[in-house]
């Protein structure tokens, strides 16, 4: 190790203080409902009728994505073959908890081999060593880094529950737009009646009209019908706006999608409400085959798996295209796109019931079904009230998510600062100053670890007597 270590502490390796080892694996099939916690390569996977750890045992992943992790198990416990043991610590040299955190602070990316399948052997273990103090010392390192962990700990806990938080609160805001409560103090301070939304319902009927498309009445075959405040009524999506669809032009043609700047929407690109551009792009030729949607079109998935668990929505921010999957609705005079946005939003956890499974396993939905689909529709100007509103709670949401990420990366870096913090010597006080302000002497870990590697050296020339008497199932190295 290169850096200087504190006075008093040494370099251990880590076959000086303990034996890595993996135990056999046990079928999933013989995991039994209540017995013996069993471990593997991320922690505790079941229970099992015999144990092959009394004491709790220091683990690392060995196989896998998470090759490296650290875990220590219970009490009386099964590890299997995907997990190396950290068995027969020298506990009078080093203790459990010490190596732990000295080993997360280490890391162990350099004991790691394979690209396809990452593996820990024992052998990729001997190059292991790490910096050991006096045992003293250990122990109040270890006293002070399980306080400062666990405050990090319940920290970050409450930090991942807030993104929870949020999407509830979004989900209240949009269920109280669309239900006319969210503006219902602007409503008794205008003069906005039930008769600016009935001339909107008679605009859209002639705009249809000018436009062929067929008129249709709000059905509620898929969700329930509520009351709604007065001067709302309910419309059918279909009669909204005009609606467009997409398609793929020909992958063969490279003048359809060399170098386009295009954007070409599909599934894949439905992650944000605000959608101005895509992972593929059409030339202005390979456009040319498809109908453009116009700027300000809400656009939503029609077919595919994401249809399983989520109904993606998004208002295109530009001009574009879109694939097969998706259908756009460009809406009416009088019906705000950001008012749409939102009220389909609104309805997306009702939509999803509508889902049906084709016959090759994809889910879709049906136009037929969708055209039909209630909107709560109030007049213009609350349109306008209501998208200001959301917008305005949803930037808050936004400004906390984004403190939230900053605090995440703080709280996930605080830990291994605090172990670096704790592995120079800067933690607690060393044993070797305490030892001078107490006027005494103390053991240096390099008399430790040298006495423990003359003891192992011995151990070599004279084979021990078995330690496993109380287990009951056999390891292989």
């Amino acid at each position: 190790m290169s850096e200087e270590l504190p006075e008093g502490w040494a370099v251990a390796s880590l076959f000086d203080v303990c034996n890595p080892k993996q135990w056999l694996t046990i079928p999933t099939k013989d995991l039994v409902e209540d017995g013996y916690p069993v471990y593997g390569a991320n922690g505790q996977i079941g229970f099992y009728s015999e144990y092959n750890h009394e004491k709790p045992t220091l683990l690392i992943t060995c196989r896998g994505a998470t090759c490296g992790t650290l875990n220590i198990s219970n009490p009386f416990s099964y590890v299997t073959g995907n997990a190396m043991c950290l068995d027969d610590l020298e506990e009078a040299v080093c203790g459990l908890r010490f190596l732990f955190y000295a080993l997360t602070h280490r890391g162990l990316n350099d004991a790691i081999s394979g690209s396809a399948q990452p593996q820990i052997t024992r052998r990729n273990l001997e190059v292991v060593d790490f910096p050991i103090a006096p045992v003293r010392e250990q122990k109040r390192i270890v006293a002070t880094l399980d306080t400062y962990t666990d405050l990090v700990r319940v920290v970050t806990g409450r930090l991942y529950r807030i993104p929870a938080i949020l999407k509830r609160f979004r989900q209240a805001v949009l269920v109280s737009a669309c239900s006319g409560r969210l503006t219902e103090d602007w409503r008794q301070a205008q003069s906005v009646g039930s008769l600016d939304t009935e001339r909107l319902v008679q605009e859209l009927a002639e705009q249809c009209k000018r436009s062929g498309i067929d008129w249709f009445e709000p059905r509620f075959d898929n969700r329930e019908q509520y009351p709604l405040p007065e001067g709302w009524k309910y419309v059918a999506l279909g009669v909204l706006g005009t609606w467009g669809s997409g398609g793929t032009p020909s992958k063969s043609v490279p003048s359809y999608w060399s170098q386009g700047d295009y954007p070409w929407v599909s599934p894949k690109d439905m992650k944000t409400d605000f959608l101005a551009d895509s992972q593929d792009h059409l030339t202005k030729l390979g456009a040319s085959q498809l109908k453009v949607i116009p700027k300000d079109s809400i656009l939503f998935v029609v077919r595919g798996m994401i249809l399983a668990h989520t109904f993606p929505v998004a208002m295109a921010m530009r001009e574009l295209t879109i694939n097969q999957d998706i259908r756009a609705v460009s809406p009416h005079a009088g019906v705000s796109s950001g008012y749409l946005l939102r009220a389909l939003q609104r309805e997306a956890v009702s939509i999803l019931f509508a889902v049906r499974e084709s016959t090759h396993g994809t889910r879709r939905l049906e136009s037929e079904t969708l055209k039909v689909w209630p909107i709560p529709l109030p007049s213009p100007y609350e349109q306008q009230e209501i998208v200001h509103r959301v917008e305005g709670l949803f930037r808050l949401a936004d400004t906390i998510e984004h403190r939230v990420s900053v605090a995440k990366l703080r709280a996930d870096k605080l830990t291994q600062s605090i172990l670096t913090r704790a592995f120079r010597g800067e933690l607690v006080l060393t044993e070797a100053e305490l030892a001078r302000r107490e006027g005494r002497e103390y053991e240096p870990a390099s008399v430790l670890v040298e006495r423990i590697q003359a003891e192992k050296a011995n151990q070599t020339k004279t084979p021990p007597v078995s330690k496993r008497k109380l287990r009951k199932a056999s390891a292989h190295v």
